[in-house]
């Protein structure tokens, strides 16, 4: 059985030449690859900042965070309760 163009896997590496793509782009690859990593990473810390300074606001307005922790007790107390069923 013939797998591309290697007919015998016992010869010499070196004569066979490479077996996957893009040899010699490996540096290439990871610098993209590192750099797109540190985009996201910023990207997603700006977005969390802002969605907590979003919740911090709409929480720090009047009485809505003892209405929150009171909604947070009684979500608790109805799941210790189905969970006691």
């Amino acid at each position: 059985m013939k797998t591309g163009m290697i007919e015998n896997w016992a010869g010499n590496p070196v004569e066979i030449g490479p077996i996957y793509p893009f040899v010699g782009y490996e540096v290439h690859l990871f610098l993209i690859c590192f750099a797109l990593w540190v985009v996201y990473t910023i990207w997603q810390m700006k977005f969390e900042a802002a969605k907590y300074s979003e919740e911090v606001e709409a929480l720090s307005a009047g009485d809505q965070l003892e209405k929150t922790i009171e909604n947070n007790r009684e979500n608790r107390r109805s799941i210790v309760k189905e969970t006691n069923l």
